[in-house]
Formats: C-alpha cells, structure tokens, sequence
C-alpha cells in the first residue's frame, strides 16, 4: 500500500456535523455513516458524456425535507428542471436511503 492509498483508508471527515449528515438516524450510525466517507475520484471528471438521457428516459428524485446538506429548494429545482417524478418526505434528512428504508 502506497503513502496515497493509506492517506485515503484512513481519511475522515471530523468537520462532520451529525446533525446534518443524518439527523434522524440514530447517533451510533449517524458517526459509522460520517467516518466511512471517501474521497471522490479524479478520474469519474474525465468520463465522457456524448449524449444525455434527460429528454427521452424517465427519472425520479426524492426530496428530503429537511436536508442540510442540499437545499430542499434546490434539490426541487433539479428535479423540475430535468422533468423527473418528485417524491417529497416530509421530516427526512439527508441520510433519506438509511432513515426511511
């Protein structure tokens, strides 16, 4: 394992707030969920798109609430603008997948 790969297996992100990263989850997981957080890649910035799918395939986008990482509002804005099927979950933070499954 190069310097790279153990900086990265070992990276965390401290500034975390639990309370905006999952807010109705359970402390326990909410912490597991904030320290288990990696770095994006540079290389999925350099992947290709010729052709978008936005017009002709349907899509669906769940809004949650009470999200403090993305705006409601934005995350509504989004999903008008590219045409998708919005579900909204009144009282679900940004951890919606975990909290609400």
């Amino acid at each position: 394992m190069n310097r790279l790969q153990r900086r990265r297996s070992s990276w965390r992100l401290p500034w975390v707030r639990l309370h905006e990263l999952a807010a109705d989850l359970p402390v326990e997981l909410a912490a597991l969920m904030a320290q288990s957080q990696v770095f994006n890649t540079a290389n999925k910035l350099k992947t290709v798109i010729t052709t978008t799918r936005v017009r002709s395939k349907p899509s669906w986008m769940v809004v949650a609430t009470k999200d403090r990482n993305i705006n409601p509002d934005l995350e509504q804005w989004i999903a008008t603008r590219a045409g998708s099927h919005t579900i909204e979950v009144a009282g679900a933070s940004h951890s919606i997948y975990v909290s609400r499954s």
